[in-house]
């Protein structure tokens, strides 16, 4: 450390230069007594900074290395402002900050390095150089406190307490500060730095070293090299618990650092938290919009949606659910569904179609995603494979996801035309409510001594359950489903019974419903039957309702009823509902019967049962025996690195997909990058792409006479042809009759694919007249558009927003066309005579195509 005989002195060149120390001069370190500064003779062009400008001393030698000046005077600086935040009313200089922002004295009053507890992001770059030229020395200064010659500048406590105050809320402003210590840790003595402040030392404690250093590594989450991102995934659970809880001031929210987001989304922590949200937050990242997200939302449910939407990773994120990595509990062979991107491509790719759900190749499987999506359904069916039940759940509550699972389950059960019975017909959990109304009123509405009363048979068995319900106006029975009502006698002669008297309806809906399990059903066909009865007019009703009592389907019959559903109704419902309506009209004389007092066997009942309900899947299901497949698309990373491919079925709208990472090898002159699929080898073959080394730089600019081989077609059109027209005008108190002609030419210039570079930031395209008309319009390889722009002499086409690989296969075609007129006039009062047409002649041109890079 450079010092005198007790104190630092410094060279700063701002302050006042002295021979010999004064006592003024001398009071400026407070710490240390007066009487104990000297200088000798050959430290008589030393200069001593006075307090009020440690700030300028820092900024200007902000850079020099190894400086124990700079880290005292910092560590003191950052130590007296945080014991006394008025520090800089009185000690303060006008200031030129590294970059060159200018402090005049006042400025720098209102700017104080730290204040209760808030650092001002004007020195940035101040901070960021320190940390730059001293590393650990100056950090370590400042986090675990200072001391020199025995006083203790800046205490452990008060460091630590304002390194993480500093950055706090305000890491976002300190994008020098978060670049420098990104550039630190990533050398050799930074990583061994940074770990000691590792989330196994941290915790989950936000007001700690680590998640202030954890905040300022993310501001920059691209630039992280995998020792940085590795350090940063191990505060996973912290990252999920601080999103969970505060939302979108979180560190991780979406609208803050869109790729934090991403990454803890997708990672095994985000796909298997179970936590719920405290509060809303917007979801925004990466192209992906899911709006706002509700309280009380699980962050699981939103990070599949997420992953489902973004159309990429989804396979992966599954994998993660179940446990991450490879998958061996479904069978009894292990397989890996991480490379499927898509939700769609992994519940209803090309291989799918044959639901072969063996994974083992020793049965004849396929090794596709039918055993993870069968795995899923065998859940649902109560068959066990719990693991999956996260999953089934979170695709129920996923529209786009129960979309393709759906699909799969049409597919399942339409392979073999399967038809499947509905179980609840039996089963005596499921509750029904019967809204039948008896008008009449009374206990005996057939006649004195007599009356009426409703028994209800479940199953093979039949048991009283009320022997008068009177004049009530609903019953709701608990544990009976409707399967049939019989009606007779309770004990008393009674030669006679009837039902629906009075004209009363008759609805029964069954409340366990038809739910996902049986998506895809093309036809629901309900039977009926029972003891004798008659149909007086009208018959039975049966419908498919939704939850709210919408009518999805109905249809009405005597003996059966077949509803169609459709796929957009399964799509839209969850659960689809079973409701039996029953016009009075429908069944009227029941009949006579006669039974013994003590008789309760029902041997001679009559009534209405429903006795079936069955599902039914077409085995002409879409795609069932394959899809028809589109173009392959191909979309390059700007390195070239990556390439995700895709094809998409024009029947049914699955998409296959699959992001390559290629083999690069290179010549002097071009990168060559080969591609070599993996999950889709069986229906597309490796290819390469050739990118030239030139990226582009400067201008480049086409003519139609510079010779280029990507210049082609009509540049500069002339047309001596014209049209003629004739008319009347007056000018100047006297009428003339015109004579005008119109010429028009019209040309369509075209620059090939290759001309434009990867580095292009803009296209502008001159006419060679002032009143030349241009559309130029650029078109990708398969002739989609990409930009279009129209004007009148020059028109410029912005690239900015287009990828490299549109840019290096693009290529541009222009419009042109200019209009010349010329008119001959005759003063004449014969309106019939004009004067001779003038001849003119129009050139439409482009002169130059400028290419700015």
């Amino acid at each position: 450390m450079k010092e005198n005989t007790n104190e630092f002195l410094n060279k700063k060149c701002l302050l006042k230069r002295v021979a010999a120390l004064s006592l003024a001069a001398a009071t400026i370190f407070t710490a240390v007594p007066a009487t104990t500064l000297t200088a000798n003779a050959e430290e008589a062009q030393v200069f001593i900074p006075f307090r009020s400008d440690f700030i300028n001393y820092l900024s200007e030698h902000s850079t020099d290395k190894n400086s124990d000046e700079n880290i005292y005077i910092f560590a003191r600086t950052i130590g007296e402002m945080y014991s006394n935040g008025n520090w800089t009313a009185t000690y303060h200089a006008e200031t030129v900050l590294p970059g060159g922002t200018y402090l005049s004295d006042s400025a720098a009053a209102s700017h104080p390095l730290y204040k209760n507890g808030v650092a001002d992001p004007v020195y940035d770059q101040m901070i960021a150089n320190l940390i730059e030229a001293n590393g650990a020395t100056f950090l370590n200064s400042w986090i675990k406190g200072y001391t020199a010659k025995g006083v203790t500048y800046l205490t452990a406590a008060a460091g630590s307490d304002s390194f993480i105050k500093s950055f706090d809320n305000e890491h976002a402003s300190f994008g020098q500060t978060s670049e420098a210590i990104i550039a630190y840790t990533q050398t050799a003595e930074g990583r061994n730095w940074l770990n000691q402040y590792s989330y196994a030392n941290t915790g989950n404690n936000e007001a700690t070293v680590g998640v202030t250093l954890l905040k300022l590594l993310c501001d920059d989450w691209e630039s992280l090299d995998d020792n940085q991102t590795a350090w940063c995934k191990a505060y996973l659970p912290f990252l999920l618990s601080n999103y969970a809880s505060q939302g979108n001031n979180a560190i991780a929210a979406s609208t803050k650092n869109a790729y934090l987001y991403d990454f803890m989304a997708r990672s095994v922590n985000g796909a298997q938290y179970t936590g719920t949200k405290a509060v809303a937050s917007t979801v925004s990242a990466n192209g992906v919009s899911l709006g706002t997200v509700g309280a009380g939302v699980s962050l699981q449910q939103e990070f599949f949606n997420y992953v489902v939407a973004s159309n990429t990773g989804f396979g992966e994120f599954v994998q993660n659910i179940i446990g991450g990595g490879k998958y061996t509990g479904a069978y009894s062979n292990s397989y890996d569904v991480s490379s499927y991107e898509t939700v769609s491509s992994m519940f209803y790719g090309s291989n799918n179609s044959n639901i072969n759900y063996y994974t083992s190749t020793a049965n004849g499987g396929d090794r596709d995603t039918d055993w993870f999506v069968h795995a899923m359904y065998l859940y649902s069916k109560g068959s066990g494979y719990t693991n999956f039940s996260t999953i089934y759940k979170l695709t129920q509550n996923n529209s786009t996801a129960l979309t393709w699972y759906n699909k799969w389950l049409s597919r399942f059960h339409g392979k073999s035309g399967q038809t499947e019975s509905w179980g609840y017909l039996s089963n005596q959990t499921t509750n029904v409510t019967n809204t039948y109304r008896n008008t009449s009123g009374g206990h005996s509405p057939l006649s004195v001594g007599s009356f009426m009363w409703f028994g209800w048979k479940n199953g093979d068995s039949t048991g009283y359950l009320y022997d008068d319900p009177g004049a009530v106006t609903g019953y709701s029975y608990s544990s009976q489903l409707l399967a049939g009502l019989n009606f007779g006698r309770s004990g008393r002669g009674c030669s006679y019974a009837e039902g629906w008297l009075n004209e009363t309806d008759a609805t029964f809906t069954y409340y366990t419903p038809l739910n996902q399990d049986y998506a895809g059903a093309n036809t629901v066909t309900v039977t009926f039957g029972g003891g004798s009865y008659d149909y007086e007019s009208g018959a039975v009703t049966v419908r498919l309702i939704s939850s709210s009592g919408t009518i999805i389907t109905s249809a009405s019959g005597t003996t059966s009823v077949t509803l169609s559903i459709s796929e957009n109704a399964w799509n839209t419902y969850k659960n689809i509902y079973l409701q039996v309506y029953i016009p009075y009209t429908t069944i009227k004389t029941m009949g006579e019967t006669r039974w013994s007092r003590s008789g309760q066997g029902l041997s001679n009942s009559f009534g209405l049962a429903v006795t079936g309900v069955t599902l039914s899947w077409s085995s002409s299901q879409t795609c069932i025996n394959g899809h028809n497949w589109g173009s392959w698309t191909y979309n390059y990373s700007d390195d070239y690195s990556t390439c995700k491919v895709s094809h998409v079925c024009s029947t049914c709208g699955v998409d296959e997909c699959e992001t390559i990472t290629a083999t690069k090898t290179s010549t002097s002159t071009a990168y060559k990058y080969t591609y070599t699929p993996s999950t889709l080898s069986s229906s597309l073959s490796a290819w390469t792409k050739i990118i030239s080394r030139d990226l582009g730089s400067g201008t480049t600019t086409f003519t139609s006479s510079s010779g280029s081989s990507y210049v082609s077609g009509s540049w500069s059109v002339t047309n001596n042809q014209y049209s003629i027209t004739y008319g009347h005008a007056y000018y100047s108190g006297t009428w003339y009759t015109v004579t005008e002609s119109v010429s028009h030419a019209y040309g369509s210039a075209l620059v090939k694919n290759g001309a434009i570079k990867a580095n292009a930031k803009s296209v502008t395209v001159t006419a060679a007249y002032s009143d030349d008309s241009i559309t130029a319009t650029l078109f990708d390889k398969s002739g989609t558009e990409l930009i279009k722009v129209s004007g009148t002499n020059s028109v410029t086409l912005n690239l900015s927003d287009l990828s490299n690989e549109d840019k290096t296969s693009c290529y541009l075609v222009i419009y042109h066309n200019r209009t010349c007129t010329a008119s001959n006039k005759k003063a004449t009062t014969n309106w019939n005579s004009y004067p001779s047409a003038p001849s003119v002649s129009s050139t439409s041109a482009i002169s130059k195509v400028t290419v700015t890079y």
